[in-house]
């Protein structure tokens, strides 16, 4: 994680562990939104993991919006998510 520029700790790692998150799951996530240039907070992630939410589909809808200029917050991308809309292609009906 360290190497690609997502600042989390080991015991941030330990912590998800002990509160039954994949630790691996919310990483992958952040590396995914560093590259792409989306800032993301962990504690986030890990808040709309235990909603039982699609991270890979909020990951990939704040990524799909920024690379179209589109306004998508997180707490957007989250509330379609568990409303269980496809992010990316809610972003291209508009």
């Amino acid at each position: 994680a360290r190497l690609s520029g997502v600042d989390i700790s080991i015991i941030q790692l330990v912590f998800m562990k002990y509160r039954k998150i994949p630790p691996d799951l919310i990483v992958r996530a952040m590396i995914k939104c560093t590259k792409a240039g989306v800032e993301i907070d962990h504690e986030a992630l890990e808040a709309h993991y235990l909603a039982g939410g699609n991270l890979e589909n909020v990951i990939n809808g704040l990524i799909y919006a920024k690379a179209k200029n589109k306004k998508l917050t997180f707490m957007q991308a989250s509330k379609l998510d568990l409303g269980r809309i496809d992010i990316v292609k809610e972003l291209d009906k508009t």
